[in-house]
């Protein structure tokens, strides 16, 4: 089970079932909808007879690893310990995340990867309007590095783990065609990236968030390719914690990645991270910003809850 990297796998397996020969086209991607999740009464379907019932609520079950016990945000703030990553870091990280996603969004650089969808406002829970979503909602151009040292730590006493260096609960959904260059062709498709190669690692479950730092240097091998050849990195951005570990890991293997071409529009932080969405959404954002930039390679990678890392290197093929 891939959870985080659900639509990577998508995209993965369309790619293996076309390199199979089983297909030439496939649709993937991927939705959430984490503020439709519900509160569970358990023992409900069978009857209560006496004293209180405790709801359950399926996010935080959800997000809670069998394995090691602990909700992903403490997996983060295992992190942290490790790598000495302290709350000031985390906190600098996160503005920047949101002052990055408020600039892209001012110069319209979202706009050719949103479809607009219309939606239905409630007030009190009762419906009142329509209206069309064409933006992300989360970016907070306001965040300081000092109002974000207001915020509480919630997955652990005396943490530095906080809402406001941690992605938000979103909702969203994306969608991709991986085809070949010749169906492509056939149906007048303008494709944007090729597939160069892609990889998965295991990790320990209680520090899953540095599965990227495993996952690249493993699809890198495949592509024959170092770390300065890749002109773009989406990383998904579960959490600051987890972002800057992954950096520290990288440079512990001789990877020494630059700063200013990792997720240079912003990430989860500031734009949210649907789970089952957050793969194809970060494959469309990489191939425009590589388009923008005339880059050749670009890195879509990954933590996966559960202890896995995922990483998908495209290469550009010019739309002009």
């Amino acid at each position: 089970q891939r959870n985080c990297a659900s639509g990577m796998q998508a995209i993965t397996s369309a790619y293996q079932a076309i390199q199979a020969g089983d297909g030439e086209i496939y649709l993937v991607g991927g939705t959430e909808s984490m503020s439709n999740i519900p509160y569970i009464l358990k023992g409900a379907r069978w009857g209560y007879r006496l004293r209180h019932a405790e709801l359950t609520d399926a996010l935080w079950e959800g997000l809670t690893d069998p394995i090691c016990g602990q909700i992903m945000g403490r997996t983060a703030e295992n992190l942290a310990e490790k790598y000495n990553i302290s709350r000031e870091e985390q906190d600098e990280y996160a503005v920047n995340s949101h002052k990055k996603a408020f600039m892209a969004q001012r110069m319209g650089k979202f706009n050719d990867e949103i479809v607009p969808v219309e939606v239905t406002k409630k007030v009190a829970g009762q419906e009142v309007a329509k209206e069309v979503v064409t933006q992300d909602e989360t970016i907070n151009p306001g965040l300081t590095v000092q109002k974000a040292a207001l915020y509480p730590a919630v997955f652990k006493e005396g943490g530095t783990v906080t809402p406001a260096n941690s992605c938000p609960i979103s909702d969203g959904a994306a969608a991709m065609i991986v085809c070949t260059a010749e169906k492509a062709a056939q149906l007048g498709l303008k494709p944007t990236a090729r597939i160069v190669a892609y990889a998965y690692a295991a990790v320990d479950p209680a520090y899953m968030g540095i599965g990227p730092a495993h996952a690249m240097p493993k699809a890198l091998k495949k592509a024959g390719l170092k770390l300065e050849d890749i002109d773009v990195i989406e990383l998904n951005e579960a959490f600051a914690a987890q972002v800057l570990a992954v950096a520290i890991e990288m440079r512990n293997q001789g990877y020494d990645w630059d700063w200013s071409k990792v997720n240079p529009n912003g990430g989860a932080i500031a734009l949210g991270h649907p789970v089952g969405a957050t793969a194809a959404k970060l494959v469309a954002t990489l191939t425009y910003e590589m388009q923008r930039r005339k880059a050749r390679y670009g890195i879509d990678t990954m933590c996966v809850g559960g202890g896995q890392g995922g990483c998908l290197i495209l290469e550009r093929i010019p739309m002009d």
